[in-house]
């Protein structure tokens, strides 16, 4: 038989029935490749799902309305009819769920609690594949109100659409699917709602992560045929990767520091107690002072897991590195190319990828010269097409707990991979309880395993299990740094005034200093700098870091700092954002008061490789002009109370007992989480919702600023003329991919200021130009390029900057 229906209108417009064919065989390859271990139901279970969801997901494209809206795209004509009436995805949702019904009636032996909720899982993926993934409220409010909508559509739908067959599935037999039978699933849908709240968390939890697994896959496979250049290149096959390719690279790398003796012992150790763990041991941890070679080591461990497990289990894991900040990121990006080299270069990105928002926009498969079109590229980033693949916490998390399709795309990659989390300490304490309940979940029903790093192990998760061999002894032994606490708060004028007596009791050491807001950081660094100019203090090196410099200049001051850091004692003022991995090495750190977790991971820039005379942290407590400290408008006060409670006794404490300190820190945020179970009960019980908000993982990782971003025309001066030009193009596909080309510029060349209601200052007073009334290009005289970056006081009008 002929089929006529067209689903999209192509150059060669594509049949309905093709594109259906298209998305039920990418759905079945993407779950062949997987091994998955959900209690009560069984993989083949699962396919046959995922080809259902694939089957009925475009249901409503067979409406005269929607052909009619198609045809108009065909023929170049304007569609004359409603728009509401050729939407597709609320009715074909619909129709999943019935299909869905009349499946488990051929599969008794599912457990009941799966005949239940299936239903609405397969109707959550199809109605949210072109949009958002709902809550139950939003779907019955959305059938509220649609009845009407509904009605009209299920009285023109196409009988050709009975006629198909896919695997099995033969769509004649829901044929008498009517208005009737969509008030029924809506009374349906609303019991489900009434009961579905006083299920065991754990299951609710396993159904949304089968549910999240359905929706990724056809998220991905609606997408696969449409976005490749040749079918040819849609091949999961994975790479081999030597296991000891770090072995290797460690062969070539020379260091003749006093740490490396410890650090090769703790990599032996560790690599060896990989071997002797049963496989169904999944949460892992490496906990180890900072300088000990964490990302190498956590490198080598998860490429000979994934080689373990292929020969033990018959599948070779995708790697998912994860870490909080930017300036690390960078960092372990070169450190994976410089390790991976030939094989990088063999396989480009079907090997590894950087996936950040500095990272280019390209994507070579390794296969062949060809170069792939911006269509294909932006698919194969999306999907995470790798083997390797290093990126923030944000992505990683968006791709769990998001609500949008684009970001829930990717979930399927977290079954059967290595997750790595650097720096877990980094992660928001709103977020350990549903970071635990949910990854622990994954890990046991996606054959995955999860690896925690950090110096600082939050031990937020119950059960993972430590792989460095009596990894306190690391810390016990340790006396590169003391920790000092200046328990009396003190102003910022004050402690101006204490510098110039400071820099010159140390004038012999390098020095930086950490304070908790941008604006007390670039007061300090500019009085300082006026000290030299006027020759207060004695000359030297003063660099500035903060998230007022743009990307590209922080990357470029980080690497200056190493340099000035081998000859001479440069002065650093800085922001947290140095604290975490950065690896620099200073005699003495005087931090503003933080989190213990935060103030742990300073000293790591203090001393780091062990080879100066011992180190000093200082801490002190900055006020206000209000007499309110920094530290309480930057962190959570349950935070800080547990740092002042765990170190209450302690004014002086040696880098040996930095670990029981932290345990007792952790220990007591732990049994203060409040909000953070809400958190998981928004998400497993299909609320979306917490203190009557909408959950929102951005603002849980963010939190609830509004920011406007700005182009640093002075650092690139062609970019405003680029970005005006990709915005002129007419074709949207066009305009949206050379505007992804730009941007890693863009992202690196930006600052993003946080402007809060009560802000007097308004985004135009300090913008230059509005492209096209989509991107701000900020106002050369408030970027002081060689300095602070943004020079602007946001609590005051522009006639009161501090540089204007």
């Amino acid at each position: 038989m002929e089929h006529i229906l067209i689903s999209h209108s192509l150059d060669n417009p594509l049949k309905l029935y093709d594109h259906i064919t298209q998305v039920s065989k990418a759905s079945k390859y993407l779950l062949s490749n997987k091994l998955l271990n959900f209690n009560g139901i069984s993989k083949k279970q699962i396919e046959d799902l995922s080809v259902l969801i694939a089957v009925s997901h475009d249901f409503g494209k067979s409406t005269s309305f929607f052909q009619e809206y198609i045809l108009s795209k065909v023929n170049g004509t304007k569609y004359i009819g409603k728009e509401e009436n050729k939407s597709h995805s609320l009715i074909s949702a619909f129709f999943g769920w019935y299909m869905t019904e009349k499946w488990i009636s051929k599969n008794p032996e599912l457990e009941d609690h799966w005949k239940h909720f299936l239903p609405f899982a397969v109707f959550v993926a199809i109605e949210g594949h072109h949009g958002k993934y709902k809550s139950i409220d939003d779907v019955l409010n959305t059938i509220d109100s649609s009845f009407n909508l509904l009605n009209t559509q299920i009285n023109n739908v196409i009988a050709e659409i009975f006629t198909y067959e896919f695997s099995g599935l033969e769509l004649f037999e829901c044929d008498d699917f009517s208005i009737e039978t969509i008030e029924s699933i809506g009374s349906k849908l609303r019991k489900f709602d009434r009961k579905y709240k006083g299920m065991n968390i754990e299951s609710q939890i396993e159904h949304r992560i089968l549910a999240l697994l359905l929706y990724s896959v056809l998220l991905e496979s609606d997408k696969a045929y449409l976005a490749l250049d040749d079918p040819q290149q849609y091949n999961r096959e994975p790479i081999d990767i030597p296991s000891d390719i770090v072995d290797n690279y460690l062969k070539t790398v020379e260091s003749k520091k006093s740490i490396d003796e410890e650090r090769n012992k703790a990599y032996t150790q560790t690599i060896s107690s990989l071997y002797t763990f049963p496989l169904n041991e999944r949460i892992h941890s490496i906990t180890l002072p900072t300088g000990l070679g964490k990302t190498l080591l956590s490198a080598s461990w998860a490429l000979k897991l994934r080689d373990r497990i292929n020969t033990e289990s018959g599948f070779l894991p995708k790697i998912i590195v994860s870490l909080p900040f930017l300036s690390i990121i960078e960092q372990t990006d070169k450190i994976y190319k410089e390790f991976l080299a030939e094989l990088y270069q063999k396989h480009q990105s079907k090997l590894y990828m950087p996936r950040y928002s500095i990272a280019d926009f390209e994507y070579k498969n390794g296969i062949d010269n060809k170069e792939l079109s911006d269509n294909s590229i932006d698919f194969f980033l999306n999907v995470w097409n790798s083997e390797i693949i290093v990126s923030t916490f944000d992505q990683l998390l968006y791709s769990l707990f998001s609500l949008k399709a684009k970001h829930l795309m990717r979930f399927h990659n977290l079954f059967n991979s290595i997750i790595v989390f650097d720096e877990i300490q980094a992660l928001p304490s709103d977020l350990w309880k549903p970071f635990e309940y949910f990854f622990k979940k994954i890990a046991e029903v996606g054959n995955s395993h999860i690896l925690l790093m950090s110096a600082t192990q939050p031990d937020f998760f119950q059960g993972p299990i430590e792989r460095v061999p009596n990894h306190e002894s690391y810390f016990k032994d340790k006396e590169r740094v003391t920790l000092n606490i200046n328990p009396t708060p003190k102003s910022v004028e004050d402690f101006i005034s204490e510098i110039p007596s400071f820099l010159d009791t140390n004038s012999d050491k390098s020095l930086m200093i950490v304070l908790n807001t941008k604006k007390s950081s670039k007061l300090v660094f500019k009085k300082i700098k006026d000290m030299i100019e006027t020759k207060q203090i004695v000359k030297r090196p003063i660099l500035y870091l903060s998230s007022l410099v743009a990307p590209s200049q922080r990357s470029k001051r980080i690497l200056k700092m190493k340099d000035l850091l081998k000859e001479e004692n440069p002065l650093i003022v800085t922001t947290q954002c140095i604290e975490a991995g950065v690896d620099i090495d200073v005699d003495y750190i005087i931090r503003d008061w933080a989190p213990l977790d935060s103030i742990f991971q300073v000293c790591g820039r203090c001393n780091r490789n062990g080879e100066k005379s011992k180190g000093v942290i200082e801490i002190i407590r900055l006020k206000s002009d209000k007499d309110k400290l920094f530290a309480e408008s930057i962190y959570d006060e349950v935070l800080l109370d547990c740092t002042a409670y765990s170190m209450k006794n302690s004014l002086s404490i040696n880098e040996g007992d930095f670990y029981e300190h932290g345990k007792e820190y952790f220990e007591l945020v732990k049994n203060r989480l409040g909000r953070s179970m809400k958190i998981v009960e928004a998400f497993a019980q299909y609320t979306h919702k917490y203190n009557n908000s909408t959950v929102s993982i951005k603002k849980l990782l963010r939190g609830d600023v509004h920011q406007e971003q700005f182009i640093v025309s002075s650092l690139d001066d062609e970019l405003p003329a680029e970005i005006r030009n990709a915005l002129s193009i007419q074709n949207r596909w066009e305009r949206r991919y050379k505007m992804k080309r730009l941007g890693k510029r863009i992202a690196a060349n930006s600052i993003s200021v946080e402007f809060e209601r009560w802000t007097p200052l308004d985004p135009d007073d300090i913008t230059k130009e509005k492209i096209k009334g989509l991107v701000r290009v900020l106002d050369t005289k408030f970027y002081d390029v060689c300095n602070v970056g943004l020079d602007v006081d946001l609590k005051n009008t522009v006639n009161h900057t501090l540089n204007v």
